[in-house]
């Protein structure tokens, strides 16, 4: 099914928070993703999202390569050696574990698009002022849906933006 984006700024971010906890309790509004975009005072932007960055992916499969790579010379017979050769060996398969499980899981988590959160956010920062927070929301394509989101985000001070903007 479709979906559609919506953009709402708010004037703090104790007011967002409220808002989030007050969607997330309407039975009749069904959010698929939501992001946080918030510009400091130097004029960054921070986005909190739902995705995983390439240096995530790359921590993550990094210390799943590496505890596979141990495994895996355990299973081979390093069991059998004495001593130091033994933790030489679980070290070795521990670190050519790391060293093909880091940039393979870094690769595929930039390659599928998870780390570009930057640039679905980069055109909403000439709307954001210092201090501002949005909230931005995939939310089913459905027109009732939208005009009760609208009218419960009028409580909380919202200003929507137009998505393509």
């Amino acid at each position: 099914m479709r979906s559609k984006v919506v953009v709402v700024v708010f004037p703090s971010s104790d007011l967002l928070t409220n808002a989030l906890d007050h969607i997330s309790n309407l039975r009749d509004v069904a959010v698929r993703r939501a992001a946080i975009v918030a510009k400091a005072a130097s004029g960054e932007l921070v986005i909190l999202d739902d995705k995983i960055s390439a240096s995530d992916g790359g921590f993550v499969g990094g210390v799943i390569g590496g505890i596979v790579g141990a495994l895996l010379i355990w299973e081979q017979g390093a069991f059998a050696l004495s001593g130091i050769a033994l933790i030489a060996m679980l070290i070795v398969g521990f670190t050519l574990g790391v060293m093909i499980g880091a940039p393979v899981a870094w690769f595929l988590a930039d390659r599928f698009g998870i780390n570009n959160k930057l640039n679905r956010f980069t055109s909403l920062a000439p709307h954001l002022q210092a201090g501002r927070s949005a909230l931005i929301l995939e939310i089913k394509r459905d027109d009732v849906m939208h005009s009760l989101l609208i009218n419960e985000l009028n409580q909380f001070q919202a200003e929507f933006v137009p998505p393509n903007q």
